[in-house]
């Protein structure tokens, strides 16, 4: 019950009493006096009832009163350990609460702080924009955090990041303020050692001699290094801003799906600037053709980013192209006579007696040996020997034709498959090499005459064998040969 309204029903029930001992006083009759006794047992009862619900209120209040210390309670503990600083001060930014985590910071103990002034606590070079951003708080409605350096009372300023709330009375007049003030020292070492990190990172992608492509989920090319500008014959970043890399006409239908299901893709590719100029992507200074080695695999892009890209490596490998053919082109060839070697003679040999089976054509095999060529060693130096064989070997490529597979085999033995025509029959064949051979030995001048000894074994396709057996075949009968000249 109210207060007011208890008070009003007392003053009632005064009336009421005065009104029955001024009708007693006037009016002494029995009758009478019965009327005021039930009307006092009446207002007795009442003032009973009033009491009990006087007694009812105050038991809640009491409840509320509990409840609210509690709340309180609650309120100050976590005010007083919360593990960032909380600092409560009138308009004018001077202390009145302090919790201990804002102590801590400050380097005193939390009554030290009370009525003292924030700004004491502000390094020299902030407190002057300090005061005029506590000086602003009344007319603004939304704050924004800011980042000031605090002095401590005792130790090195550090960086902190400050949030207020203001408090108003109901008229929206400024009561005080309320600070919550974060030690940001360790996560400013951070940030910067990670912006040098990424410094260091950019330069590394830049400085890298392997090309390098970063591209956003949907194919958007957000950087590429200077290796790679190179590679693409492009003067600047700028030129290739809109390059997308779904739309590069080199990359095929297969790697764009293995790409689109997160897949690491690595593809060898003759890129081919004329397709780049057709499809007008960009505009590159190079030409022609040359062959890449490229990697391409899934990168998670970060917060900032929508997704996952792709990092791309890329290298031109066409110097190495170059080599490896050339290479290859040594492991087949004889370095000394530019013919094939024994192992280019077998891998062609091979295939020619294969399409020589599906053609059903007869084939040649010529088993050649040099005679005397140790003479020559012994006797006029290996340089004279190393001139024989190239000299032998030139005879070899003008008696037969450039169709035909001619092989120095090892030393001095040499070897053609050549497939049998009419116009290339062995003994056609054989008068041709001679024919050669004894217009080279009649120049004038010569030291020595060329003298070989040849051996000739046929290929019949309705009666195939093994290119071993083959040469097997022509070798013996190239040493009958010899064996018949020494008779």
């Amino acid at each position: 019950m109210k207060k007011d309204l208890f008070g009003r029903q007392i003053d009632d029930l005064r009336e009421r009493v005065e009104g029955l001992f001024h009708r007693a006083h006037t009016h002494p009759e029995a009758t009478v006096r019965d009327e005021a006794l039930e009307e006092l047992s009446n207002t007795l009862e009442e003032l009973q009832v009033a009491g009990e619900e006087l007694r009812q209120q105050n038991e809640e209040l009491a409840a509320a009163r509990s409840s609210i210390e509690v709340e309180r309670q609650r309120y100050q503990e976590l005010f007083d350990f919360a593990p960032d600083g909380y600092l409560v001060t009138d308009p004018l930014g001077v202390i009145r609460e302090a919790n201990q985590a804002a102590a801590s910071l400050l380097a005193v103990s939390p009554d030290f702080l009370i009525r003292k002034p924030l700004v004491l606590f502000v390094a020299e070079e902030d407190r002057r924009s300090f005061h005029l951003r506590l000086k602003s708080l009344a007319e603004k409605e939304r704050l924004e955090n800011w980042e000031v350096t605090l002095q401590p009372h005792r130790g090195k300023p550090f960086p902190a990041i400050i949030a207020l709330n203001l408090i108003r009375d109901l008229e929206g007049k400024l009561l005080g303020l309320r600070w919550l003030i974060r030690n940001v020292a360790e996560q400013k070492q951070m940030e910067d050692g990670l912006r040098e990190s990424g410094e260091r990172l950019r330069h590394i992608l830049e400085q890298s001699p392997i090309g390098i492509q970063i591209y956003e989920s949907d194919g958007q090319l957000v950087f590429v290094n200077k290796a790679c500008l190179e590679v693409l014959g492009v003067s600047n970043a700028v030129e290739v801003k809109g390059f997308r890399l779904f739309e590069d006409p080199n990359l095929s239908e297969e790697g764009k799906r293995k790409l689109e299901g997160g897949e690491v893709v690595r593809f060898e590719v003759a890129f081919d600037f004329e397709k780049v100029r057709g499809s007008e992507l960009y505009s590159t200074t190079r030409s022609g053709v040359i062959h890449l080695d490229v990697l391409i695999g899934p990168l998670s892009l970060g917060k900032k980013g929508t997704g996952t890209g792709h990092l791309i490596y890329v290298q031109d490998i066409t110097e190495r192209k170059r080599m490896e053919e050339k290479l290859h082109a040594l492991s087949l060839k004889d370095e000394l006579t530019g013919l094939y070697n024994r192992r280019g003679f077998l891998a062609l040999a091979e295939q020619q007696l294969r399409l020589s089976e599906r053609t059903k054509k007869r084939m040649h095999l010529y088993f050649v040996d040099l005679d005397g060529l140790k003479y020559i060693n012994d006797e006029m130096g290996h340089e004279a020997g190393d001139a024989t064989l190239m000299e032998a070997a030139d005879l070899f490529q003008k008696a037969f034709r450039e169709s035909d597979i001619i092989a120095r085999m090892g030393g001095d033995e040499f070897a053609v498959l050549a497939v049998d025509t009419e116009e290339t029959t062995p003994e056609v064949m054989i008068s041709r090499l001679q024919k050669v051979l004894d217009t080279r030995n009649a120049e004038k001048g010569r030291r020595y005459k060329i003298r070989i000894s040849v051996g000739i074994a046929s290929y019949d396709p309705e009666n195939p064998c093994s290119l071993d057996k083959l040469i097997s075949r022509a070798d013996e009968s190239m040493y009958q040969q010899k064996r018949n000249k020494q008779v």
